[in-house]
């Protein structure tokens, strides 16, 4: 696989032809162009850039789509963060953005977008203001939402994590750092085997500097024992950020809705049964009950069994227990010894508390 990526690097290559005219087909029917016509740039809408003699056409498109004064790229923007911090669009689909499109809360849209704007296109300023507002400090809705009538955004929509934020949460329960394997850069990968963009080889040639590259004192060995650590019954425990996209099919991150990525928002937070047999049974759920765990590691060097059942909601939940919680959390361990230490990780990891965002 690895290999078949190197190939398409060295072959694959985009550019542009100078002096090169689009026309119209030779059998063009319609009114608004002849056969053979020379078609002009042009923008669906807004106002048509000037177009620089020296600059390429594929730049100036690019400037001409993230400019502040179109409007609906500031718009679809702010649609998507705001979805992503309170459940629902201004619009929905997020996007479906037309001549036509109603906005559910005209005004607010109108000031969501003058801000980004004030603030420079900085995503993480604009998402601390969402996380700052009033709204989203409120009680989260639990009622299902029926997208034909207005929604009035009583507080954020509560919601499954993602698939990469659920990997990530459990991730941190199961490593001392996570941070510490990095996928490396396609450019190093590069570097690597000493392929230039555009250039080509032959499979043997290709693969006789990929197997250099992979020598036991090669640049990979370093990258070779960090996947050894950091491996689990097939698993590769790394953030979401540094594996491939999209993972094999039957991945967890795949199960719980990570996208395949032939769609733009092609991901899902929907449930169905494979999720909860995998959060019951799966090898990383499993991989948490253990000695060598942060979180296992955390509950055996606290001191009273207090102290032990408070690392555990607070690892997990990120409170600490009620009176309840605490009473039968004490009685499962004293009950059932070191089992009962999974059976308590366990519970909470199936908590509805841990996985959707309130």
């Amino acid at each position: 696989a690895r290999i078949d990526q190197m190939i398409r690097t060295s072959e694959i290559w985009v550019g542009e032809k100078k002096g090169r005219k689009l026309r119209l087909p030779h059998d063009y029917k319609y009114d608004n162009g002849q056969p053979g016509d020379r078609v002009r740039p042009k923008v669906t809408f807004g106002e048509m850039p000037e177009l620089q003699p020296n600059v390429p056409m594929r730049r100036s498109f690019a400037g001409w789509v993230t400019s502040p004064d179109n409007p609906r790229f500031t718009m679809a923007i702010v649609n998507r963060l705001w979805k992503r911090v309170f459940g629902i669009g201004l619009v929905e689909p997020i996007d479906n953005f037309t001549d036509v499109t109603e906005f559910s809360h005209p005004e607010l849209i109108e000031f969501l977008v003058a801000e980004m704007k004030r603030v420079n296109y900085s995503q993480r300023e604009f998402l601390r203001i969402l996380y700052n507002t009033q709204a989203y400090s409120r009680e989260a809705v639990m009622d299902d939402v029926d997208f034909n009538k207005p929604f009035y955004f009583a507080g954020p929509v509560m919601r499954r994590m993602t698939a990469a934020q659920l990997w990530d949460s459990m991730l941190t329960l199961t490593l001392a750092d996570p941070d510490l394997y990095v996928r490396p850069r396609g450019d190093v990968s590069l570097k690597l085997i000493s392929i230039s963009p555009g250039k080509r080889l032959s499979l043997d040639e290709l693969r006789a500097k990929y197997d250099a590259s992979q020598s036991v004192d090669g640049p990979r060995s370093e990258e070779r024992e960090l996947k050894k650590v950091h491996s689990h019954e097939g698993y590769l425990l790394v953030r979401a950020s540094e594996m491939k996209q999209p993972e094999d099919p039957g991945h967890f991150l795949r199960q719980f809705g990570q996208s395949d990525r032939t769609l733009i928002s092609g991901g899902s937070r929907d449930g169905h049964v494979p999720q909860i047999l995998t959060m019951f049974n799966g090898p990383i759920s499993h991989k948490l009950l253990y000695e060598g765990t942060v979180i296992y590691d955390e509950f055996m060097n606290a001191g009273t069994v207090d102290d032990k059942i408070d690392v555990l909601f607070l690892s997990i939940l990120s409170r600490h227990p009620t009176r309840l919680d605490n009473r039968i959390a004490a009685r499962e361990l004293e009950s059932e010894g070191a089992a009962g230490v999974g059976n308590v990780i366990w519970s909470l990891l199936n908590t509805r508390e841990f996985m959707f965002i309130h």
